[in-house]
């Protein structure tokens, strides 16, 4: 599986970043963040190449950039697959109605997925099991497994809770939001209170991705060196696992 950060960077905060969503095998967008289809220009790509959208929960900066996908997308083309919570049809149709014409309807086709339980289906050559998180009443996370096997445990935003940890667990890649360094939230997670804790519950193979960042990677980075002194030696050696995301890297695993 092949995966690529179109955004790292939380709603608010100081990172220049764009907001997070995520390219996955240059054919399905997690999120649709406000700059995507303009993500997908730089690698190249356009609209009409994407299968699918999955979205993990109906927020401005995961959801504001759709009506612009949608509006660019061929009209011969079959409608674009979406996948998300209770509520996704609603306010896709919502922020594409003032949009433009050319973000019509009948240019989507949505399934809804229950927000309050696990729930198993295949999308776009995909399966993926749809996990309730702790951020809105109708947050889900995602676990994405592709035909070699390979599984991207995609947590959304999340604060920590038992939903994140089904996510990430046995996972070849934990894509894990990091909103804060210091503040504390109950929908969202701080690093020296859940690094650790993350870092317990994944395999000693499993490459764990920070995004959703609240400020600049390198930030980041500097607090992650002075947090590994702390760490238990049963978890230190899963820092070499460890990267804050970067906009346009490719990451294949």
């Amino acid at each position: 599986m092949r995966i690529i950060p179109l955004g790292t960077a939380a709603a608010f905060g100081s990172s220049a970043a764009g907001w997070t969503c995520t390219l996955i095998d240059n054919r399905l967008l997690i999120d649709a963040a406000p700059q995507a289809a303009k993500a997908l220009r730089r690698l190249g790509l356009r609209p009409d190449d994407l299968e699918g959208v999955v979205i993990t929960h109906l927020h401005t900066d995961h959801v504001f950039g759709f009506p612009f996908i949608l509006a660019e997308r061929s009209p011969e083309l079959e409608p674009l697959r979406v996948l998300g919570p209770e509520g996704t049809e609603q306010r896709l149709r919502e922020i594409c109605a003032p949009a433009f014409s050319r973000a019509a309807p009948e240019k989507m086709s949505v399934t809804e997925l229950p927000a309050g339980e696990v729930s198993k289906t295949r999308f776009r050559g995909y399966g993926i099991e749809a996990i309730p998180v702790e951020h809105t009443p109708v947050s889900l996370g995602y676990r994405i497994a592709d035909s070699s096997g390979s599984v991207l445990g995609y947590a959304g935003d999340s604060g920590w809770c038992e939903g994140l940890v089904r996510i990430i667990a046995e996972a070849n890649m934990a894509m894990v939001e990091m909103t804060n360094i210091e503040a504390v939230e109950l929908d969202h997670l701080t690093l020296p209170q859940h690094l650790p804790s993350i870092l317990e519950e994944v395999g000693d193979d499993t490459r764990v991705l920070l995004t959703h960042l609240g400020a600049p990677a390198e930030d980041y980075l500097v607090a992650i060196a002075g947090l590994a002194a702390d760490l238990p030696e049963s978890i230190v050696g899963r820092l070499a696992n460890l990267a804050v995301a970067e906009e346009f890297r490719v990451y294949d695993f």
